[in-house]
């Protein structure tokens, strides 16, 4: 019998609690590799130890929990990624706050998990600030991935560490396949990608966007090591499509470079990680990564800066750098098998 991490928080927040509803909407056609399915996998199995039910919401979906509340349902709101990226989330953001606000007066219980220091693409920072402090306050629990994350964010969000809760990001199944095997599914899936059983690959899995420093790891590339394969593979989020076309523009003329722009389904995840060498992770700025998380869960030898979560990865599996140090980064790669 297995009891998700996050059911004791919930009984001592709310004691007769039947119902957690979840925002965003949880994607329940990848439960190998979407996040929030892995976080709540267990409430979805018959052998938990608790009768607790998750609903995840979409944005439209918001008076749900208000109602739920006014109906003296005992219910949790435990919501996911608090920020604004365009205009069009402005008026997201008015939307959400006003049935939070509601949920909040009546008596409802809200737990918030803070994935990022501040929001990745740097927009409206001051709004998020603003935003991120007023949220924090408003929830009666906030959760983070590690220890790290606690000290970096009770002083930034204007809590007390007390208030912090700690559950690890969740693990992620993996399906080992034979490297030659994986690199020839992999070309036969995507021609585009060109390579040998002999290539060291290394990978740069997750959407793509500045933050990843992606622009600075292909000059590393096309400058030292148009020997090795770098694959840079994940879907571009509208805010990002100027970075994107500065990537394809940097990427020219380098036969060792490859751009998979694109959400990755679920049965081509094995494929890249297989075939990897490496997990190559180069942010400039980060809280936490599930797709660290998951190069882990299939034994990748990953190379990352060292912050926030990140620092407390250990062992032999593992290489850290400072983050936005690029010639440490190029040192670390000519030292690599």
């Amino acid at each position: 019998m297995n009891e998700n991490l996050f059911v004791p928080e919930y009984k001592k927040l709310c004691p007769g609690v039947k119902k957690v509803y979840v925002v965003p909407s949880i994607d329940y056609s990848s439960p190998q590799t979407n996040y929030l399915y892995r976080l709540y996998e267990e409430f979805f199995r018959n052998n938990v130890t608790s009768d607790i039910e998750i609903e995840s919401l979409s944005v439209f979906a918001h008076p749900k929990f208000l109602f739920s509340r006014l109906k003296n349902e005992q219910c949790i709101l435990h919501y996911h990624w608090f920020e604004v990226t365009d205009v069009q989330s402005i008026l997201g953001m008015i939307w959400k706050l006003f049935w939070i606000l509601l949920y909040r007066i009546f008596g409802g219980k809200i737990i918030w998990t803070v994935h990022n220091k501040f929001p990745h693409d740097k927009k409206y920072l001051w709004l998020n600030k603003i935003n991120r402090i007023f949220f924090a306050q408003i929830a009666h629990r906030l959760h983070v991935h590690c220890k790290t994350a606690v000290k970096i964010m009770s002083p930034i969000l204007n809590v007390q560490q007390e208030k912090f809760f700690i559950v690890t990001l969740p693990e992620f199944p993996a399906i080992f396949m034979a490297k030659k095997d994986a690199r020839e599914a992999l070309t036969a899936k995507y021609p585009q990608i060109q390579i040998a059983l002999d290539h060291k690959i290394f990978l740069m899995f997750g959407a793509i966007a500045e933050y990843k420093g992606i622009i600075e790891t292909i000059n590393i590339f096309k400058q030292w090591f148009s020997n090795k394969i770098l694959i840079i593979a994940g879907p571009v989020k509208r805010w990002d499509t100027n970075y994107f076309l500065e990537v394809m523009k940097g990427i020219k003329e380098a036969n060792n470079i490859f751009v998979i722009p694109e959400v990755i389904p679920e049965d081509a995840v094995p494929l890249f990680m297989n075939s990897t060498d490496y997990a190559l992770f180069n942010y400039k700025g980060l809280l936490t990564s599930a797709s660290v998380a998951l190069a882990l869960s299939y034994k990748k030898y990953i190379i990352a800066p060292s912050i926030g979560c990140l620092t407390e990865l250990q062992g032999d599996h593992c290489v850290l750098f400072a983050a936005g140090n690029n010639e440490e980064l190029k040192n670390i790669l000519l030292k690599l098998p």
